[in-house]
């Protein structure tokens, strides 16, 4: 993105377009600890390195100083505080596991509780005396008129407090984790097959990435039941629409197989940082590559198939205009009309003899969300050049930058439409170029 930024050629409007327009935060690593291990000992290990005592499960400053862990390492995405106090989801007590969610809070932590800790004569209170009563579900468990007041666990371990306070300080409004492997794309919920309040919109957001990378979209939960996740946090705390990316077919991909995985990748991560403004555009499919152009006189008639697969919102087609330009002068608007066929169509009037045509097609719709195809318009345009011979040209241009690691993308952006994969022939290079 920052190599290209600046350029509206080549791989430059995609990069140009999304960091004018979108806020993307990277986290490269969250595991730092954990990955220097599995390189240097143990290529299977998939925990961070935080050691486990013996009396992590009891309340208090216990631990002497001098105490040996009894093992190392909490699964970093089984310690986010949404639903980590239910069962099936994790290793729950055995710390050496390698699905180990981290120690219990074991804290009254709203000041409610009958009965206390008393160590020497072995009470230890639960739920039913006033401690951990409330977890991270939503639910006002206690029914103190507060909601996950005094978590179970949860949010133990250094990696997962600075994602929480990540989340807590920017309103995020896509993300997209990197794991290995299955080249599977999930979302939420993870702990539960119920459809979450924004599942239709997530599976057809995942969908449509999947369309790009070959990936089987799914929810969380159909893999395996998982507590405690990031993606599931982050959707149940902040409304973020969370992605996993599995990648690849082996859980340690060989060197010489990364940058064609990130390749693969770079499509659905770019999409979801467009849609990332309205995750809604998936139900919009345009047929670009069917668009057909013919002269009837003074006009050129332009025609778009478009498939509504869905799209919740009422579009305003008296606003709806091919925004165009002859020759690099200044723009101008022509209508747009929605056809039985769920076509669009317009005409632009020809006032040259010969020269470039630039143009997009940008629809509004009731709630006030503007869409241009292509996707990065004006950076990224559709060119016809008109010869005196009436013969026209057609390029299409989208292009390409490299999103690698952690991609979050935020409320002020999104992610659109992906990149042509296709290798362009030096015509079409020249069209997008021109």
């Amino acid at each position: 993105l920052l190599e290209n930024y600046g350029s509206v050629t080549g791989n430059g409007s995609a990069a140009t377009y999304l960091l004018d327009n979108r806020e993307v935060f990277f986290v490269p690593m969250l595991n730092a600890d954990g990955t220097q291990y599995a390189h240097d000992t143990d290529r299977g290990w998939r925990k961070n390195r935080e050691p486990n005592y013996a009396l992590d499960n009891t309340p208090g400053p216990l631990r002497d100083p001098d105490m040996v862990p009894v093992s190392y390492g909490v699964d970093i995405n089984r310690n986010y505080g949404w639903m980590w106090h239910d069962t099936g989801g994790s290793n729950v007590i055995l710390s050496s596991g390698s699905s180990y969610r981290g120690p219990p809070d074991n804290k009254d932590d709203d000041g409610d509780a009958i009965v206390q800790f008393d160590i020497r004569h072995g009470i230890f209170p639960g739920p039913d005396e006033g401690v951990d009563e409330d977890p991270w579900d939503g639910i006002d468990n206690d029914g103190d008129g507060k909601i996950d007041e005094d978590p179970a666990g949860g949010f133990s371990s250094a990696e997962t407090i600075a994602m929480k306070e990540l989340g807590d300080t920017h309103d995020f409004r896509t993300a997209i984790t990197y794991h290995s492997y299955s080249e599977l794309i999930l979302w939420p919920w993870g702990y539960t097959h119920e459809v979450p309040r924004d599942g239709p919109v997530m599976a057809q957001l995942g969908g449509r990435m999947a369309e790009m990378n070959g990936y089987r979209p799914m929810q969380g939960v159909d893999l395996y039941k998982v507590t405690g996740e990031f993606n599931d946090w982050f959707y149940a705390e902040y409304g973020t629409f969370g992605y996993t990316f599995e990648i690849g077919r082996t859980h340690n991909i060989p060197a010489e197989g990364i940058l064609n995985h990130t390749r693969l990748n770079l499509d659905p991560a770019l999409y979801l940082i467009y849609s990332a403004e309205n995750p809604y555009i998936s139900y919009l499919r345009f047929r670009s590559n069917m668009t057909t152009v013919t002269r009837d006189g003074d006009v050129i008639r332009v025609e778009i198939p478009m498939e509504d697969e869905g799209y919740p919102f009422a579009l305003r087609m008296e606003e709806a205009s091919l925004v165009y330009r002859w020759k690099g002068g200044p723009w101008e608007r022509a209508g747009v009309v929605l056809g039985d066929d769920g076509n669009l169509s317009g005409s632009i009037p020809v006032d040259v003899d010969e020269g470039k045509l630039d143009f997009y097609l940008e629809l509004k719709d009731d709630m006030g969300n503007i869409i241009t195809e292509p996707a990065y318009a004006p950076l990224s345009l559709v060119s016809y050049h008109l010869k005196l011979d009436s013969i026209f040209s057609l390029y299409f241009g989208f292009d390409t930058v490299l999103v690698m690691l952690f991609t979050l993308g935020v409320s002020w952006g999104g992610f659109s439409l992906g990149i042509a994969k296709s290798i362009r022939s030096d015509r079409s290079r020249e069209g997008k170029n021109g």
